[in-house]
């Protein structure tokens, strides 16, 4: 345990959801001097900053807890399912302290500070949803601690809409991603809010130091090139990743009619304008559109 967090670096993935974020997840979980929330999203932030958001996690949360913590004999059952790991007591108190936290900066903060240990340099949590946040939003979260970093990962926006289809559909009955995928594009929905990327970017970069601030790609991420820079940017020592495991791939080309592409393509013309315009050298040849 360390009772110190003023020496060490917070770090805050913000998504792009369906843009590598589990992924990302797991190789920091693994890496011996980053301590990572054992809550793949905690949604914290999102519940105190995006005014809109369609979800509230805080009482999700609360009911998610009254349900299991009675089911003594399901505890690691549900735990695996939920976390995506087998230690469960030491998860379903993870989930206690969150609901506990409630709003409190300072209950978030040693929610962190009894669980990190000596080896680790940096401590956070990745919630994609966070990406949604304001810039009055990020200006509240820069005063928390310190030193915070942000991590940001964009993914082709046609390919990351889809792929948030595709999960709302394995997520609700009835719904069918291809089926909806009009009505979702045209829409002011979560699947549009989530991909547009300048948004995010514009709102970070008005409150952080460069510095504190890494924009990555997807496509461009499963590779020691990519993980030897985030690594140098958390201050870590460089571990290979995993490379072979990619969570949620997929392929438009194959799924989508050329209508339906060409129709997103348009939708987020803007997005693929930002990209080439900021990150004139860096956007992936997978962005094609």
């Amino acid at each position: 345990m360390n009772n110190d967090l003023e020496n060490l670096t917070m770090f805050i993935g913000i998504g792009a959801s369906k843009a590598g974020t589990t992924w990302l997840y797991n190789y920091l979980d693994l890496h011996p001097e980053a301590y990572v929330s054992p809550i793949k999203e905690m949604h914290y932030f999102d519940s105190k900053y995006i005014s809109d958001y369609p979800i509230d996690w805080n009482s999700r949360l609360a009911e998610r807890l009254k349900r299991k913590s009675r089911r003594t004999r399901l505890i690691r059952v549900y735990a695996k399912a939920f976390f995506g790991r087998s230690d469960s007591l030491d998860h379903l108190t993870a989930l206690s302290d969150r609901v506990n936290m409630g709003n409190d900066d300072a209950k978030y903060l040693a929610f962190f500070n009894s669980r990190v240990g000596r080896t680790h340099k940096v401590f956070g949590e990745i919630t994609p949803s966070y990406a949604r946040i304001s810039e009055e939003g990020f200006r509240k979260i820069r005063q928390i601690h310190q030193e915070i970093k942000l991590v940001y990962i964009m993914r082709d926006p046609v390919q990351k809409f889809w792929s948030a289809l595709r999960m709302k559909e394995r997520r609700i009955n009835g719904y069918t991603a291809s089926n909806e995928f009009y009505s979702e594009l045209n829409g002011h929905t979560e699947a549009v809010k989530m991909t547009l990327y300048q948004n995010t970017y514009n709102n970070l970069v008005k409150v952080f130091d460069k510095d504190d601030l890494f924009f990555g790609f997807y496509e461009t991420m499963f590779s020691d090139e990519f993980i030897r820079s985030l690594c140098e940017f958390l201050n870590i020592e460089f571990l290979p990743g995993n490379y072979q495991r990619i969570v949620n791939a997929g392929n438009v080309s194959r799924e989508l009619s050329p209508e339906m592409i060409e129709s997103a393509k348009e939708r987020f013309q803007s997005v693929y304008q930002f990209a080439r315009n900021v990150f004139p050298d860096r956007v992936p040849s997978e962005w094609q559109y």
